[in-house]
């Protein structure tokens, strides 16, 4: 693995959990994998031979049910951790991993990452990430369960544009994912159609916006509704007009 001018000039180098790491311990130990846009890394029940670390592009995780319906739980960027299951020996790995746009991972087998677990930087940084993961999963339950369907949309909205986000003029963030919108219900449990209308009528409200097919999202806007005083009226109640064909992919 040639990294070291790779490594250097990574713009996540700084959160990659090796960011503390001398390069020449990487060498021989992990290699270089590209992945195309919508390809699969690896699938939930498959043996967990080792971790992959995001260099570019993003990445979908999700997990199907008994009955076979996809959960969409994370889309994570650069410096972001896949397959933490490969630290536990004979484990499986517990979620499906998909590239939503071409992807280079960073690819090492759990003998050698037992090699790094040694190294403190690298266990707490690889803590931290397990932890975090935890965190956001003790949310989406606490969201399913005390957020209507237009507040769980504009939560994931405002989580997405905070972690995927560019920088706009007027303090906005342009989401720059290529994802459906029924991959965005498969995120918060609603239909396409359902997400078809709570966009539209964030849109009507000024709460987003669209830059090509990119959303355009003002995160005080939204902000300030999540955190308004509860009423009798649901904030994000669809209008009539929100029914408009031309929405039906992002």
């Amino acid at each position: 693995m040639r990294s070291s001018k790779i490594c250097r000039c990574c713009r996540a180098r700084d959160q990659c959990i090796f960011a503390e790491v001398g390069e020449d311990m990487l060498e021989g130990r992990a290699r270089w994998v590209r992945y195309s846009e919508r390809d699969t890394i690896f699938h939930q029940g498959e043996p967990a031979f080792g971790l992959y670390i995001i260099y570019q592009g993003q990445v979908m995780l999700f997990k199907r049910s008994l009955s076979g319906q996809r959960r969409i739980l994370e889309i994570a960027g650069p410096a972001g951790v896949l397959g933490t299951e490969a630290l536990i020996p004979d484990s499986e790995y517990t979620v499906s991993a998909q590239t939503l746009s071409p992807a280079k991972v960073l690819f090492m087998g759990r003998a050698d990452m037992q090699l790094f677990l040694e190294i403190s930087s690298v266990r707490q940084r690889l803590w931290e990430r397990v932890l975090k993961r935890l965190r956001h999963a003790e949310e989406l339950l606490l969201e399913a369960r005390h957020l209507n369907a237009g507040e769980r949309l504009a939560r994931l909205l405002l989580r997405l544009a905070q972690e995927h986000g560019t920088p706009q003029p007027e303090s906005k963030l342009l989401l720059d994912l290529e994802l459906t919108q029924s991959e965005l219900g498969e995120m918060v449990g609603l239909s396409r159609e359902a997400v078809s209308k709570y966009l539209n009528s964030f849109k009507e409200q000024k709460f987003i916006g669209f830059l090509g097919c990119r959303l355009l999202i003002d995160p005080l806007a939204l902000g300030q509704l999540l955190h308004a005083p509860n009423s009798d009226e649901p904030p994000f109640a669809p209008t009539v007009s929100s029914c408009q064909p031309r929405l039906h992919r992002l």
